[in-house]
């Protein structure tokens, strides 16, 4: 059966290999499986056996696909694998909506999921989750022709997510952390490293706010994630966005993103993955009671 032939509970789309190699690390299967190849001396160590792993992953076009299964429990004594598609679609807006069309049109997905890095808004705390009620762009600006800022025209001026799940999930993540902020991702194809251009796409942001009457709280920047979005609302999917920390969108963004990003990434990654899973088992059921939904409706 080929990777297309599937249902799969999830996608994560995600910009960088360093950020799948944490998440391949979670399937036990395939943990066993490349220990098993080491020891058979296919690969050095399980890090060159992983890295092997994002290399040859399927492709189609420049996106790459991987499946993995995570294993969580429901119901206290239910345990599951939840089927998972992974896709790494490079940085960037136009890489971001590529593979987001991809996953939407030629996979069977219930849920997308973007995380990755992003620069904070306000003062950057390492270890933190920053999870989007809502994601807009920072560099669409059409105002020109009544449109506000950061609205592709005749589109949505921001992208909201479904605020009852996502609210759920901080309520379950705030049991066992208290870093985690809940607001506004903003997208841009710029790496912002400038406290004067952030300022000013803050004071737009603001004001297409003020215009619309939101009041979302305003958290970190990235570069894909609003063309996840809009992709996946011409789709009808849902989708989960949730952020680490990599930097403070600031004069020092640049090294702070290689120290977290590259240089200390497990450590950056850590709370992702406990984000990821303490959410996993409200995210299963809520795919499940979707499909049985869907079966009455049929």
């Amino acid at each position: 059966m080929g990777i297309r032939d599937k249902r799969y509970h999830l996608a994560f789309l995600v910009a960088m290999e360093e950020e799948v190699l944490n998440l391949l690390r979670q399937d036990n299967a395939l943990l066993d499986e490349l220990e098993a190849r080491v020891e058979r001396n296919e690969f050095a160590d399980i890090e060159e056996a992983l890295k092997a792993q994002v290399a040859n992953a399927e492709r189609i076009g420049k996106t790459r696909f991987l499946t993995i299964k995570l294993p969580t429990t429901v119901r206290e004594e239910y345990n599951v694998e939840v089927d998972c598609l992974v896709a790494i679609m490079g940085i960037g807006k136009v890489n971001a909506a590529m593979a987001t069309t991809l996953v939407c049109s030629q996979f069977q997905v219930d849920m997308l999921i973007n995380y990755g890095f992003a620069g904070a808004i306000g003062p950057a705390s390492p270890n933190t989750i920053y999870v989007a009620d809502s994601v807009s762009y920072g560099d669409v600006d059409v105002r020109g022709f009544n449109y506000e800022f950061g609205q592709v025209p005749k589109d949505e001026v921001f992208y909201p997510m479904p605020e009852k799940f996502t609210q759920a999930l901080i309520k379950d993540y705030n049991r066992y952390s208290r870093f985690v902020g809940y607001g506004r991702v903003i997208t841009t194809d710029m790496f912002i490293n400038d406290t004067a251009l952030k300022n000013k796409i803050l004071e737009n942001v603001r004001q297409a706010q003020a215009n619309t009457g939101n009041t979302s709280e305003l958290l970190c920047f990235d570069m894909e994630c609003a063309a996840v979005a809009q992709v996946a609302r011409s789709f009808g999917k849902t989708l989960l966005v949730f952020k680490e920390v990599s930097d403070g969108a600031d004069e020092s963004a640049n090294d702070s993103f290689v120290d977290q990003a590259y240089d200390n990434q497990t450590q950056a990654l850590r709370q992702a993955i406990n984000f990821l899973f303490i959410s996993l088992p409200r995210i299963y059921i809520g795919i499940m009671k979707k499909r049985e939904s869907e079966k009455l409706k049929a």
